[in-house]
């Protein structure tokens, strides 16, 4: 790239972990929170508690995967 003088921003790499980190934490985190709560209120303990557990990972994995879509060179563009 222009500009770049073969010189590598550390500052990049972690952005790119936390945000895969922050997106797979607070999605997962995110479902516990609605499964407890809808848990609370219809008295299904624990059965959506682990719903929204499985949702929260499944949102979180999904984020991550869009995170670093980018760097993995599909070649299907």
């Amino acid at each position: 790239m222009a500009g770049d003088n073969g010189k590598r921003n550390p500052h990049k790499g972690v952005a790119i972990v936390s945000s895969v980190l922050f997106s797979m934490i607070g999605s997962m985190f995110g479902g516990l929170l609605l499964g407890y709560w809808a848990d609370g209120h219809l008295g299904t303990t624990p059965f959506l508690l682990i719903v929204g557990l499985l949702l929260g990972m499944t949102a979180g994995f999904y984020g991550a995967y869009q995170v670093i879509k980018p760097f993995l060179g599909d070649d299907d563009k």
